[in-house]
């Protein structure tokens, strides 16, 4: 009476080991490249909240801003470069908001400059057109339009960029 054992051979080891292997290698390059694209969806989440907070912060300052009589710009409301908008705020104060092109962020000057984003933005352009920006001249009775646009990308030089454009106009009429 034979016994026969049965065994694998070794062949269907190394069958088996190159499955083993090959499917292993497999989910752990989905799950690599899943966690590549959360971090990026988390920069552009991140670059989103920080561009969208500038972007209302700056509006909001607009929106309120006040004739200027007492000679903070040279303009009867805002005064720009295409670089930077001045004007006169709702607490009478000097405002301005400028791209510091030394550490491309993006700086607000109101009795001191500060900067408005953080070291995790870099603005690459910060563009403003006025329109309409002499409200009582006889050619023009248009309001004030300020067109605010960004080129923003994260800090870190990745693939994450933003480009964004909003345009504002005073909430008070300028009505003599």
């Amino acid at each position: 009476m034979e016994h026969k054992t049965k065994s694998f051979s070794l062949i269907e080891l190394l069958v088996v080991a190159a499955v083993f292997v090959l499917v292993t290698s497999i989910t752990v390059g989905l799950f690599v490249t899943s966690i590549k694209t959360q971090r990026n969806i988390l920069k552009q989440q991140e670059l989103m909240d920080e561009v969208s907070y500038v972007m209302e912060y700056m509006s909001r300052a607009i929106r309120m801003a006040k004739l200027d009589s007492s000679g903070c710009t040279s303009v009867d409301v805002f005064e720009s470069t295409g670089s930077n908008i001045k004007f006169k705020n709702y607490s009478h104060d000097c405002q301005e908001f400028f791209l510091d092109n030394t550490d491309k962020k993006l700086k607000e000057d109101k009795n001191g400059a500060n900067d408005l984003t953080s070291d995790n933005l870099q603005i690459n352009l910060f563009n403003v057109h006025l329109e309409g920006e002499e409200p009582y001249s006889s050619s023009d009775m248009q309001q004030p339009r300020i067109t605010l646009f960004l080129d923003v990308q994260h800090a870190d030089e990745s693939s994450v960029k933003l480009q964004i454009q909003t345009t504002i106009s005073q909430r008070d009429l300028d009505i003599e």
